[in-house]
């Protein structure tokens, strides 16, 4: 067994989707031949966000597989590629795959820093010398657009609203290390001054890059970039208004997991509907709009409409053999255009009808004005007007309420009196509890900002 750790150079700057998919055709193309890929439960999502099946199964992948599956069939022809998290969990299960080999060759790659004492304990496990190369690709993180990445953590919080779960800190702190090295940046960092849970994330964070010097040595860069750790508590609000881009409103009224939506839940859906897929890398549309507000997410919707529409006419017009045969050719592409047009027309009309039936426009006009005016009277009025009528859904009425709590907290006694109205609505106990810590969580008193 042998370390190599090894950072890869891509076209474009600052591109986290390009940096992951540089990884893994390294990874494929070390390994000629027919090889499996064996992969855990996070790297497999890191991988189907970068790429489909079938293009994974053009690069001569025969079997893609999770380390934890028992039973997995021997294939002592095969080759084999383990991209793993560096967990304990996953170096216990390899160290047992490496004692009872299934395939002829191991190649390990590493999501992230592999310490000398689990490279020494794969190394014990080898006794059959199976395992032809060990490295670093830091592929960390679930890559969603060329600028956003996430780690698929249900929640960040702590003990105390001070304080870091161990684990977490560590999860978080690895994620940003390897975008780092993915990226090739060597950053200054700063961090919210007012945050002991930023200050605590920004020392841990600058404690793996000291450590690993030599890597970020390497990087080539005009000047030094900023990576600035802000902390939620210091911008409560922005979260609580209601989002009127294409992407974040999909992604808020429907879900947006592994840049697929679920459409089985759509009005007259079959209840075995294929999901939808959006990734800004394989849908033009898509990337071209992701970011456009409603209203022009209309415009440029027809402007796709009518495009499909000539192409669609004139693949009706077929009157010889040259016409068939250019419609052969084309069809395709036709069928490509048929698919975008027929997804993007599907979901803006459901959009479209979530926001009408609860009353989107009309309750997120209250929460830009709560946000960014102070007017008192106006607002518990209209405030009391939503959740009187009952169109509106408790669960939309709880962020105006919130930025109500926020906006007023040190001047309005109609704080408790909104709440049993919400409650007397059917607001839960449970988000009850959301109502009564907002103002602890991210008050005046605790903002820094």
């Amino acid at each position: 067994v042998h370390g190599d750790t090894r950072l890869l150079s891509f076209s474009g700057t600052m591109n986290i989707v390009a940096a992951v998919k540089e990884y893994v055709n390294n990874m494929v193309q070390d390994v000629p031949g027919m090889k499996n890929l064996l992969l855990d439960s996070e790297t497999v999502e890191i991988i189907a966000m970068a790429y489909t099946q079938s293009e994974i199964l053009a690069k001569e992948v025969f079997l893609v597989e999770q380390l934890s599956m028992e039973a997995r069939e021997e294939m002592m022809h095969m080759k084999c590629i383990c991209f793993l998290r560096p967990s304990a969990e996953n170096i216990r299960l390899l160290k047992a795959e490496l004692r009872a080999p299934k395939y002829s060759e191991y190649h390990l790659f590493f999501s992230n820093e592999l310490t000398k004492a689990q490279l020494q304990e794969l190394a014990e496990a080898d006794e059959r010398e199976v395992v032809h190369q060990v490295q670093e690709f830091y592929a960390d993180m679930l890559a969603i657009n060329t600028n956003l990445f996430s780690l698929n953590l249900p929640s960040v919080g702590g003990p105390t609203m001070d304080t870091w779960h161990p684990e977490i800190l560590q999860r978080v702190s690895e994620g940003l290390f390897a975008s780092l090295c993915a990226l090739k940046q060597r950053p200054s960092i700063r961090y919210s001054g007012t945050s002991a849970r930023a200050r605590a994330l920004a020392d841990d964070l600058r404690k793996r890059v000291v450590r690993n010097d030599e890597i970020f040595a390497e990087f080539t860069q005009p000047s030094v970039p900023l990576l600035l750790i802000l902390d939620r508590r210091d911008d409560p609000v922005t979260p609580l208004l209601s989002q009127w881009t294409y992407q974040a409103m999909v992604h808020e009224l429907m879900t947006i997991t592994r840049n697929r939506v679920k459409t089985n839940t759509f009005p007259g859906a079959k209840r075995d509907a294929p999901d939808m897929v959006l990734s800004p890398e394989q849908d033009e549309f898509y990337r071209s709009a992701m970011y456009q507000n409603f209203g022009d997410l209309g415009d440029s919707l027809k402007t796709l409409v009518d495009r499909f529409q000539v192409t669609d006419s004139s693949t009706r017009n077929i009157s010889s053999l040259a016409d068939m045969k250019r419609f052969i050719e084309d069809y395709p592409e036709f069928r490509r255009q048929q698919g975008a047009v027929t997804k993007h027309v599907t979901l803006t009309s459901e959009l479209s009808r979530i926001v009408n039936d609860r009353n989107l426009m009309t309750i997120s006009e209250l929460e830009q004005e709560i946000a960014t005016s102070n007017s008192h009277a106006t607002h518990v009025r209209a405030l009391r007007e939503l959740i009187a009528d009952r169109r509106n859904a408790v669960e939309d009425l709880l962020r105006p309420a919130l930025l109500y709590a926020l906006r007023y907290e040190t001047t309005s006694n109609e704080t408790t009196a909104l709440l049993e109205e919400l409650l007397a609505r059917g607001l839960s106990r449970e988000d009850a509890k959301v109502f009564n810590a907002i103002v602890s969580y991210a008050g005046a008193a605790v903002r820094g900002g």
